[in-house]
């Protein structure tokens, strides 16, 4: 598993927090970004984990494409990364985000993706609950991108 920390203070900070805390006690090996790239040095391992820092575009690339599932923040541009890569993930909104919150929901409600509130994360369960959502594996990019701007276009 692939986690992507990211997201404007403070909430970046509350979602490390609690992403290392509970991935610790996973039997899985998870990589955890911190999305810190003034900090690139910094790397550690915790049980499973291996958490880092920072990763280029590229390594970053790298790390989705071997990723079984990533679970991560739904911003517009992660979710077209992980469209074409069509990857499975877990959606953590940044609260108070609208445009997350509402993309996050409306992959959930499609039974795409697994979309959790921060405050309610529980990243054990929703690994066991993510099995329920299909990924982006049976959707081109390009209907994904005409599906977002017309629901768009609707609520405007």
């Amino acid at each position: 598993m692939l986690v992507i920390i990211s997201g404007p203070e403070p909430q970046r900070t509350v979602f490390e927090k609690m992403i290392v805390q509970q991935v610790s006690e996973l039997p899985q090996r998870t990589l955890v970004v911190l999305g810190k790239p003034e900090n690139t040095a910094k790397t550690e391992r915790v049980v499973n984990a291996e958490i880092i820092s920072h990763l280029n575009a590229e390594q970053l690339f790298n790390a989705i494409s071997a990723s079984k599932l990533v679970l991560t923040r739904p911003g517009y541009s992660t979710i077209m990364d992980l469209a074409v890569m069509k990857k499975k993930a877990v959606f953590v909104p940044t609260p108070g985000q609208t445009e997350q919150e509402y993309l996050g929901n409306l992959y959930h409600q499609k039974k795409l993706h697994l979309c959790v509130k921060q405050n309610e994360l529980d990243v054990a369960k929703a690994i066991e609950q993510v099995s329920a959502f299909k990924g982006f594996s049976e959707f081109s990019e390009v209907e994904l991108l005409t599906e977002n701007v017309a629901n768009f276009l609707k609520k405007c």
